[in-house]
């Protein structure tokens, strides 16, 4: 661990990376594969990539000569997270074997040792483009490159939200014969499926389900599955071993109701409705991040809190969200704040209306991350809500660009705008809800982790002051030793005052609980 900050000592920065959400600040160096005998203990480093690099994905080749490793080439390069493949010999002998230039990760190598497959997506698609599978032919120099899921228009791996999974996840692609089995999100569900082909087909599916991990050999498989009602449990060949639900006791686990909406344009929306059997209850819109993810048919114990404790929970896959198709999910590509807006505003009126008992007069609308952006957009942009709750979330695309960890690619890849360039400056501004915060009017609970290098608490600070010059009532809480995570794999006490202090806000300005 880092020490120089309580040892009072200057950190001297020269990497292009050198912080990273979840790991903090990064030490000068890179990190090395290395070879453990596994009698002796003896290590031996096998590959140490330059200072200012790093490896991000690493796999044994099935003959057990070396490893395949991937990993950018240059410092620039791993800021952009451009990626190539590269192979080492036990001998410590490397070799660069692509020219990919894009994002590599879940190396799967055939049994057969001359392919291996990976997620990934083409270097001129970037942040937009769904991840799909892809597979390296390890005979050609360079290695080529072909899509083995060109029939498949759903994202490759789990991509719906979920606030219960604590740990490692596998996802990793494996072969069974010649078809590689993976996990695919499809609208708000996650199944396991067999591509060959071109195409995929269900291993493991329900539509009202989420299997959020897997690890198989041949046709054997395990899962981690969940459900809006059901906590993460494993499954072996499709028999549930765990019960992790009964340590939940009591804890209400009300199943949704689904709702289709159709936007302004006719685009249907598709979402979800939890509340509690209750009627003149306050509604609540809540907002995913990404903004290419997803909700849906994972388990929000956050979801099932608000519900519980007396809220109808309203949340829905604008455009942007992953699982409808391509199209779906570039529909926003620099236009943020457009028809997503329209899709969640016209997904709430729905609700409303499906659900006439909903007192219209005390809602809410939330969201971190994206959703957090969201949330400050719609209240620039209109009165209509009753209090907001803004989490980990974005005020100002220029000032993002040089403090977030991932700042020197994102509105490269996800709006196509550049902060250096001068002619893009405008652009980014006029989707900076800061730009509009003039026109707040509704009481905003600001959430913040102070480690959070994602979404850095700068811009919790600028939304805070100016809400504050304004005269607008806030709240701005902050919490010490969590990063972007806190609401997923926060420390549990942390995880609990955040909790708390969203009721205490909601129950104060919507009169509910006590």
């Amino acid at each position: 661990m880092d020490r120089r900050a309580e040892r009072g000592e200057a950190r001297v920065v020269t990497d292009f990376v050198y912080k990273f959400n979840g790991a903090g600040f990064l030490p000068h160096g890179s990190p090395a594969l290395v070879l453990v005998d596994a009698e002796s203990g003896e290590t031996r480093v096998l590959h140490r990539p330059e200072p200012g690099l790093t490896i991000t994905d690493f796999v044994w080749k099935p003959d057990g000569s070396g490893l395949l490793f991937s990993g950018p080439v240059t410092e620039r390069a791993r800021a952009m997270w451009e990626e190539e493949l590269h192979e080492v010999t036990l001998s410590g002998e490397v070799r660069r074997l692509s020219d990919w230039a894009a994002p590599i990760s879940g190396l799967a190598p055939h049994p057969d040792g001359q392919r291996v497959a990976f997620a990934g997506r083409p270097r001129d698609k970037r942040n937009t483009e769904d991840t799909h599978l892809f597979e390296f032919d390890l005979t050609s120099t360079p290695v080529t490159a072909r899509r083995l899921d060109e029939r498949v228009d759903v994202p490759l791996g789990n991509i719906v939200a979920g606030d219960l999974r604590v740990g490692a996840f596998p996802m990793r692609p494996t072969w069974d014969g010649e078809a590689v089995l993976s996990l695919y999100t499809v609208g708000g569900s996650a199944g396991l499926f067999a591509v060959e082909g071109g195409a995929h087909a269900p291993r493991v599916h329900d539509g009202e389900r989420v299997v959020t991990a897997f690890t198989a050999a041949g046709a054997a498989h395990a899962t981690i599955e969940e459900s809006p009602t059901d906590p993460p449990e494993v499954f072996l060949a499709g028999v549930k071993v765990t019960d992790t639900a009964a340590r939940l006791g009591s804890f209400p686990r009300r199943a949704p109701t689904r709702l289709v909406a159709r936007s302004e344009d006719g685009t249907e929306v598709e979402g979800w409705v939890l509340r509690p059997d209750l009627e003149g209850i306050p509604a609540l819109l809540n907002i995913h991040g990404g903004p290419h993810t997803a909700y849906g048919y994972g388990f929000q114990h956050e979801f099932q809190l608000m519900a519980d404790a007396g809220y109808a929970v309203c949340y829905a896959n604008p455009r942007g969200s992953v699982g409808y198709g391509q199209a779906f999910s570039e529909a926003i590509k620099g236009r943020w704040g457009t028809v997503d807006t329209q899709d969640l505003l016209a997904f709430f009126d729905a609700c409303l209306e499906r659900f006439p008992d909903l007192d219209r007069g005390r809602t809410g609308v939330m969201g971190g991350s994206y959703g957090g952006l969201m949330t400050n957009w719609i209240i620039g942009h209109t009165d209509r809500f009753t209090v907001a709750v803004t989490d980990r979330s974005i005020c100002n695309l220029v000032s993002f660009n040089g403090t977030s960890d991932i700042g020197a690619r994102f509105w490269h890849d996800e709006l196509g705008l550049e902060f250096t360039n001068p002619a893009d400056i405008d652009a980014l501004w006029d989707m900076s809800p800061l730009k509009y915060v003039s026109n707040v009017r509704t009481p905003c609970l600001i959430v913040h982790s102070e480690e959070d290098h994602r979404c850095p608490v700068e811009q919790a600070e600028q939304w805070f002051t100016a809400l504050k010059l304004l005269g607008v009532e806030t709240r701005l809480v902050r919490f010490p030793g969590e990063d972007h995570e806190l609401s997923r794999a926060g420390r549990p006490d942390r995880r609990v005052a955040r909790l708390h202090e969203y009721l205490l806000w909601l129950d104060a300005h919507l009169g509910v609980g006590g």
